[in-house]
């Protein structure tokens, strides 16, 4: 007798079932219970329970039979959040105060699906933030009315960005927001210092203030001339702060006197930098000094080491 064969699915129960028909009897083969998610886990969530911060589900896999597929719902205090349906979650704004749980489900051919819910966070916190590095910062220049204060912030977090507010005797001076900061009459017999703030998203807001100049005073008739003999130098050359003072000696001026005059006209040294390298490159061409040899030329000029590599990079070497 030629035999006949035929396969029965037992979709709700997992079976497959091989038929084979013989002499009128009917024997049935089980397949694996692939469909069996008895004792499957809830998950679990890990990850800062704050605004940006990323959390993980672990879902059950060592009881998840090997024929199931899982999805992933994340819900914010028991509803699904749209499009939040991978293994990983970042948290958004809209989260701060909720409370956050995800839904694992395994499906079999359809027909044999169980979803268990981990158990809810916390209440989701505002953002993390980093800790912003600070340093103190300087004032340079002289405590003398009309003379140029310049406020220098030290090493802050890289990509900082700072804001500025000068005191007078501790109390702010309307208007004087600016990293420089010349002083009148009113600030005559007070103290000046400079408070920066520093600001980088993702990182805490800090500001520290400066150390208090001396009293600010008036200038002397001598200092007054020394600083425009300064002046008329400035106008025509580039000088290092060292190499103007003594520049001014030379003219006669005391060294105390030619550095009171230096201090109050107190320009960018790192631009009186950049323009002697510049004006050494424009004498002999970019090919006559490496960078190497700018750099010594500019150091034994008086310039700082800073100074001189702000110079020979505003160059271009």
């Amino acid at each position: 007798m030629q035999m006949n064969m035929k396969r029965v699915r037992a979709g709700l129960v997992g079976l497959v079932a091989l038929a084979t028909m013989s002499a009128g009897v009917l024997t049935a083969t089980p397949a694996a219970a692939a469909g069996n998610f008895t004792g499957v886990s809830k998950p679990t969530i890990s990850g800062t329970r704050a605004v940006a911060s990323k959390l993980t589900a672990k879902a059950d896999t060592a009881t998840k039979p090997t024929a199931a597929k899982m999805t992933y719902q994340w819900l914010r205090s028991g509803s699904k959040i749209s499009g939040a349906t991978a293994k990983t979650y970042t948290l958004k704004s809209a989260d701060k105060g909720r409370k956050i749980s995800v839904k694992v489900c395994y499906l079999a051919f359809d027909t044999n699906t169980r979803c268990v819910t981990s158990a809810k966070t916390g209440a989701i916190e505002a953002k993390v933030l980093k800790t912003l590095s600070v340093s103190t910062p300087k004032v340079s220049g002289v405590a003398k009315v009309g003379a140029t204060l310049r406020a220098s912030t030290g090493s802050w977090t890289s990509g900082t960005t700072f804001t500025y507010k000068w005191l007078r005797n501790g109390k702010t001076i309307p208007g004087a927001t600016k990293s420089t900061y010349k002083p009148t009459s009113a600030d005559k017999g007070r103290t000046i210092q400079v408070k920066v703030t520093g600001k980088k998203s993702g990182y805490t807001t800090r500001a520290k203030s400066s150390a208090k100049t001396a009293k600010v005073t008036s200038l002397s008739s001598t200092q007054r001339q020394a600083v425009s003999e300064a002046k008329s130098y400035l106008e025509v050359l580039y000088f290092s702060r060292t190499g103007l003072i003594d520049q001014l000696e030379y003219e006669g001026f005391s060294t105390s006197t030619s550095k009171v005059a230096v201090d109050y006209v107190n320009p960018s040294w790192n631009k009186q930098a950049a323009g002697s390298a510049q004006s050494y490159v424009d004498t002999f061409g970019y090919d006559y000094f490496t960078w190497d040899e700018l750099y010594d030329q500019l150091r034994w000029e008086g310039f700082t080491a800073s100074q001189a590599t702000y110079g020979v990079n505003a160059v271009g070497l």
